[in-house]
């Protein structure tokens, strides 16, 4: 059950940990299909539709696998934003 308020700021702040969640879970690895490239790699364990979302706003592509997401830059910055936004850390 979703619980949202009125302006929906409760709604957007779980957005906000869920992705910061799968930030930080993540970890740089070497590309498959394009060697020497270095990915930023996640296991899915969040809602889909969450994820859906931030691959829309292109801050994730998900991995053909299925079970993992990768970020792009624009969703590694964001994730820094977000580290020290609740983490309170550079």
């Amino acid at each position: 059950m979703k619980i949202k308020d009125s302006k929906g700021k409760l709604a957007k702040k779980e957005k906000e940990l869920v992705f910061l969640l799968e930030y930080l879970k993540g970890y740089e690895e070497e590309s498959i299909s394009n060697p020497g490239k270095k990915i930023f790699r996640s296991w899915k364990g969040y809602p889909f539709e969450i994820l859906n979302e931030f691959e829309e706003k292109e801050f994730i592509e998900l991995h053909p696998d299925g079970t993992s997401i990768i970020f792009t830059e624009a969703g590694k910055k964001k994730g820094e934003k977000l580290r020290k936004k609740y983490l309170l850390t550079d």
